[in-house]
């Protein structure tokens, strides 16, 4: 049986982090800076921005939404 694919997700104030596993072996990690512009606008107002973060994310490791077994998320 294939190891699932986790998409693990942490927005902080600052940036956007993300990471891929493949079971327990990290795949790929991205840090990426929220737009200066949008620091200290509500979550709901950077959602926009974060979405296509993240999408870019999984567009570059070349993994589509329906592989995602799992996803792990925090903020703060």
């Amino acid at each position: 049986m294939p190891e699932p694919t986790i998409l693990v997700i942490n927005l902080g104030g600052t940036s956007s982090k993300f990471a891929l596993f493949n079971g327990n072996t990290c795949q790929a990690e991205a840090s990426l800076a929220v737009p200066s512009e949008l620091v200290k606008a509500s979550l709901e107002q950077q959602r926009p921005a974060r979405v296509a973060q993240l999408r870019e994310f999984l567009k570059q490791q070349a993994v589509e939404p329906a592989q995602i077994g799992a996803i792990a998320a925090r903020g703060g």
